[in-house]
């Protein structure tokens, strides 16, 4: 679990690596000198020591298939991954859960963990992640299959968006949003940030910040409700973040097998 607001942080052994940024918040690592392969996940608090966001890396590039980078050239293109200046292989996705302007305020919000979950807020792109099934489903996200702890998976394919998918990595937006309960009324309940090349750290056995270990692109279709899934990379590194406490109650109707999967209907 990741600590939810700076006092936590720092008595978990986390550091404030810079000042505040009015459009990020202040950014804290798990490592005095910042983040790294095995700790790539940066946390992002406001000047009043509130949750503010998260700020990802990823690495390298595929051994085991022919997908090339773990930041695919379509999504650096539309602005998601951002390549870190003096560093070959190594990419950036900042994810905001308040708005820029207040963050460096001292002021404290009445909302613990914030009211957005917007990428690249920095950057300009702005990219809104919709907080509810129902917004999902109108801006043409997959409606995929409900897994016991998350909720229900949505996924958007950025060449597609109309409730399809193209099965090819680089063109699905790589933010993961899940709903509870898995119904159109859901609202968000957890997101994954994913990328189709393993991840240091999420080997068998890792100790890293990504889920452990990383998964066959089998694995990965048992999120999504669609026939035919079929992805053009052998593997996946995904990293949850749950924004509910409750997730251990979060059971799926109808739901079997490993994870309690089932494949909801609207």
């Amino acid at each position: 679990t990741f600590p939810v607001n700076a006092s936590e942080a720092k008595a978990e052994g986390w550091y404030q690596i810079d000042d505040c940024d009015e459009s990020i918040g202040t950014r804290w690592s798990n490592d005095k000198s910042g983040p790294g392969k095995y700790h790539p996940a940066e946390l992002l608090f406001t000047a009043a020591g509130q949750f503010a966001g998260m700020r990802v890396f990823i690495y390298g590039s595929s051994s085991s298939s022919s997908i090339g980078n773990a930041a695919q050239p379509q999504l650096i293109k539309e602005g998601f991954w951002i390549p870190v200046e003096g560093e070959s292989d190594t990419w950036y996705i900042t994810m905001n859960t308040r708005p820029a302007g207040n963050l460096c305020s001292g002021e404290a919000s009445p909302s613990l963990l914030g009211t957005q979950i917007v990428l690249n807020q920095d950057t300009g792109l702005n990219f809104e992640v919709p907080l509810s099934a129902m917004a999902a489903k109108s801006q043409g996200y997959a409606a995929g299959a409900c897994i016991e702890g998350m909720g229900q998976h949505w996924e958007l394919d950025l060449t597609m968006r109309n409730g399809s998918m193209s099965w090819i990595a680089g063109n699905m937006m790589p933010v993961v949003p899940m709903y509870w309960p898995p119904t159109i009324d859901g609202t968000i309940h957890a997101i994954f940030f994913a990328t189709p090349v393993a991840q240091p750290g999420a080997v068998l056995l890792g100790h890293g910040d990504w889920d452990t270990p990383a998964i066959t692109a089998s694995l990965m279709c048992d999120n999504f409700c669609l026939p035919n899934c079929h992805w053009d990379t052998k593997m996946w590194s995904t990293m949850h973040v749950y924004f509910n406490s409750d997730w251990k109650t979060a059971k799926c109707p109808g739901g079997s097998g490993f994870g309690g999967r089932s494949c909801p209907k609207d």
